[in-house]
């Protein structure tokens, strides 16, 4: 073997090959090609094993085995597999660690590389897809023998869903290759499959806002649905709102959190859904008074414990509004699908895109800070154009 071209991993491999001379007699097995050994399993029924050992690119020893084969032959032929795939993997330059690293190896991982950088909720669905199906279709399958065939096989399986699940089994891929435990991203080769048909968003304009209006008047989603149609606050935004976030002399409010479930902690007061989303919102005069009004009414009710303005259930408040867009003959209309009503109004009314964006809490943190003095005159602003093209004349 000295005079051929061998690759540098099988001249490692001949510095520590396991019993060259055990209880069968010497080994004829070539020095670089390992060591097949016999040995009896747990119901005393003969196997044969090949092992071997190699420094990896680390200078960390490692010492691979197949086990489990009926024959010798059959031993040596997986000995000699894996001796090829890490000549492979040296060749292509990824580490040799990837000859025992699994699909599901890596995707735990990823995983655990996303809990500081990803929304709690965000995180759970990811683990979800990982459990339900990654693991399930992919998860036993050698990194370095994962192909484009098993992903496409994996993702018809998934039916519905797959296209999210295949953009996260690539995210875990690419983190693979940073990790140089993979050479390309085989899920990246595989076309998604179609989307499910995506729920049709009503179209909202001034005139919906006020039948909305209308349709909840006189009861407690009022106030709500204006600050959800005349302000633009999210669902969670609305119900995490405290006294001390309202000041309603100014006609101002502050949104510094968000009212939603969190894995594990059940319902509470959490961080708003981006760093732009905590903002100081203008309110028109007709949010004002319907606030005002409830709050009024709220001093005869027990206090919420929590200390939220609106001690609603997220999944309570999203029923009872459906309900009452169904009884006033509304149609399909869910809360979040007043905010896009507002961004039409804004839209309608002439306001700066830029002002708009941070109306809603898009705005970039950076432009933000840059804008801040334009910005509190031109919200201002733009609740005065909602409050005339949402109030009524007669």
């Amino acid at each position: 073997m000295r005079g051929a071209t061998v690759s540098p991993i099988y001249w490692r491999m001949m510095e520590d090959m396991t019993n060259p001379n055990g209880k069968h007699g010497k080994q004829t097995r070539h020095r670089g090609q390992g060591s097949v050994v016999e040995s009896t399993d747990k119901f005393r029924v003969r196997r044969w094993r090949w092992q071997g050992s190699y420094v990896d690119e680390i200078g960390t020893r490692r010492r691979p085995r197949t086990a489990g084969y009926p024959t010798k032959r059959e031993a040596e032929r997986a000995g000699t597999k894996l001796l090829r795939d890490l000549v492979e993997l040296q060749e292509s330059g990824v580490s040799l660690r990837a000859i025992d690293t699994t699909v599901a190896d890596v995707v735990d991982s990823w995983l655990e590389g996303c809990k500081d950088r990803v929304r709690p909720l965000t995180l759970e669905a990811y683990e979800l897809d990982v459990k339900l199906r990654i693991r399930p279709t992919l998860g036993a399958i050698r990194l370095h023998e994962l192909t484009v065939e098993d992903v496409r096989a994996a993702v018809r399986s998934w039916g519905g869903p797959g296209a999210h699940t295949l953009v996260r089994l690539s995210s875990a891929l690419r983190y693979a290759q940073a990790q140089v435990l993979v050479a390309r991203n085989v899920a990246a080769l595989v076309d998604a499959p179609a989307a499910a048909e995506k729920r049709e968003v009503p179209t909202i304009g001034p005139d919906e806002l006020r039948a909305i209006f209308d349709a909840t008047a006189r009861t407690r989603l009022y106030p709500i649905v204006v600050l959800a149609g005349a302000c633009g606050l999210r669902r969670g935004e609305i119900l995490g709102l405290r006294a001390g976030d309202v000041d309603l002399d100014e006609a101002v409010l502050t949104v510094r959190g968000q009212y939603g479930r969190v894995p594990g902690q059940g319902a509470r007061i959490r961080d708003t859904k981006t760093a732009s989303s905590v903002r100081a919102v203008a309110m028109p005069a007709l949010a004002v008074e319907a606030v005002r009004e409830y709050l009024a009414w709220r001093e005869t009710q027990p206090a919420p414990i929590d200390g939220r303005i609106f001690a609603w259930h997220p999944n309570t408040l999203d029923r009872h509004f459906r309900d009452a867009m169904l009884a006033a003959s509304l149609g399909d209309i869910r809360l979040h699908d007043l905010r896009h009503g507002f961004a039409t109004v804004l839209a309608a009314q002439g306001v700066h895109q830029r002002v708009a964006m941070a109306a809603l809490g898009h705005a970039a943190e950076a432009m933000t800070h840059h804008y801040t003095g334009v910005l509190d005159a031109s919200l201002r602003d733009a609740a005065d154009r909602v409050e005339l093209a949402l109030r009524r004349t007669s």
